[in-house]
């Protein structure tokens, strides 16, 4: 867990990268989770999905903490600009070694937001097909094909 409240108190450059690896290791988080997700869908182990889905939401809410305490941090470095700053605004003003950090992470974490958008994506459309699966085999039965005893009479299609 991160220390909000430290990282508040006194800000620097280095808080700030710290800021920043913790949001990358809590995307790595919601990116595997994603992934269990996707392949419990994939298996037809629904059942398990809700609890992924909780962590996911679990972690995205750390995230956004976390993303309101970074906006903090980096609004103090950048000192006095006119909109609000970014860490791509840092990049001038951030000491030669912290600014290369920054960029790699900046970097980092973009990719990890386009795997975690390209997981979601492939998780809709696994559950969509898992959705068309069963909507064809419940189609091929004839509702009104059942005798008293709930067999079947008769398949169509």
């Amino acid at each position: 867990m991160f220390d909000h409240a430290t990282a508040l108190i006194a800000p620097d450059f280095g808080g700030l990268v710290s800021i920043l690896n913790y949001e990358r290791r809590l995307l790595e988080q919601i990116l595997y989770r994603q992934a269990q997700a996707t392949l419990l869908i994939a298996a037809g182990e629904h059942r398990f999905v809700p609890s992924a889905v909780d962590e996911v939401e679990a972690i995205a809410g750390e995230l956004a903490a976390t993303e309101v305490v970074r906006a903090a941090v980096v609004e103090v470095l950048a000192d006095g600009a006119d909109t609000e700053p970014t860490i791509e605004d840092l990049l001038g003003v951030a000491p030669a070694d912290v600014a290369v950090k920054l960029e790699d992470l900046r970097t980092a974490m973009s990719d990890l937001l386009g795997e975690i958008e390209r997981l979601r994506e492939i998780g809709h459309a696994e559950a969509g097909a898992q959705r068309e699966l069963v909507a064809r085999m419940m189609a091929a039965i004839d509702a009104d094909g059942y005798d008293a005893s709930g067999s079947p009479r008769r398949l169509s299609g």
